[in-house]
């Protein structure tokens, strides 16, 4: 007995057709949706703004608040989409026949799309026009490198590689190590501030946040601790919005399907505070946006596994 390539796991109630090697099968279908909420009431919208019979996830407003980017399986393979911010006209940004693609972040202008993509084998950071053209790799003489963001006047990406997080200059292509074991670095709204996750080595405590200068490039000196009761359990679920900080607290719930509390905290206060608990977030991956003014809130909701009866041509049985 021997697994049938092609048709994967939670595959049940098989038919072969008599005549020919096609089989009909049922199977489980795991989708995540995206739903519109209001971050202070957590109302979120009767239907969701972006939705397929597949995952659809990481959903990331332009600069001026009109489109969304998002990452799709609508066609079969990961791939960048942009639609309107209302969910309409959803347009496929990106040609891809194979690997994975996550962690869409907009250029300060809106014209461009970071990604981090494994199309071509490793994982590594690209860029996209966002109305579509080929992906350009935006770290040419590195490879192997993950989640890159934009410095805020667009000049300069972070991107994390080999667990430590550096710096590109554009124009100049050089890359500079600025901190090291830390994975996701966002700059603040003026530029001034970088505020970066870095893991807590030996340790099941997660990733702490700490903020420097961004002139300084000293790859050991990681900064100023933001809070010692801030915990994330993963690197990219941190948000800086007018000069505000906004990040996923620790799971509630030891289930498939994850609730974490919204934090934030501005430079004035002492201590974290809870906004609310966002409920029913994928597993493994999860990634929510915020508007600009941190009142709105894309977020990536798993509401239950569903069925679909699926299709598989296989090559002759000997």
């Amino acid at each position: 007995v021997s697994a049938i390539n092609g048709v994967g796991a939670k595959a049940y109630h098989p038919r072969f057709h008599a005549k020919s090697n096609t089989l009909l099968y049922t199977a489980e279908q795991i989708q995540s949706n995206i739903w519109l909420y209001d971050v202070e009431s957590m109302n979120e919208r009767t239907t969701p703004v972006i939705s397929s019979t597949v995952s659809d996830f990481d959903a990331k407003w332009s600069p001026d608040g009109k489109r969304i980017a998002f990452v799709s399986e609508r066609d079969g393979n990961h791939q960048l989409w942009v639609c309107n911010a209302d969910g309409t006209s959803p347009r496929k940004v990106t040609q891809l026949d194979s690997g994975y693609l996550l962690f869409p972040q907009w250029s300060p202008d809106g014209t461009m799309i970071l990604v981090t993509s494994s199309h071509e084998g490793d994982f590594d950071v690209f860029k996209v026009s966002a109305d579509g053209g080929p992906m350009i790799d935006a770290t040419p003489d590195v490879s192997g490198c993950m989640i890159g963001t934009w410095s805020a006047d667009g000049e300069c990406i972070y991107y994390s590689k080999d667990f430590s997080l550096f710096k590109l200059e554009l124009a100049s292509n050089k890359s500079t190590l600025v901190a090291n074991g830390s994975w996701i670095g966002h700059e603040s709204t003026d530029g001034n501030t970088l505020y970066h996750s870095n893991i807590v080595i030996g340790s099941s405590e997660g990733w702490l946040l700490y903020e420097k200068p961004t002139d300084n490039l000293d790859p050991y000196d990681l900064g100023k601790l933001v809070h010692a009761d801030i915990r994330m359990q993963m690197p990219q679920t941190f948000y800086t919005r007018e000069n505000k900080l906004f990040w996923l607290g620790w799971d509630e719930n030891d289930t498939q399907k994850i609730d974490k509390p919204l934090m934030t905290m501005d430079p004035n206060s002492e201590n974290p505070l809870q906004i609310s608990v966002i409920r029913n977030l994928p597993d493994l991956y999860h990634n929510i946006d915020l508007s600009l003014d941190g009142k709105q809130a894309l977020i990536p909701r798993q509401p239950k596994a569903e069925s679909d009866i699926m299709i598989f041509k296989h090559p002759p049985l000997r």
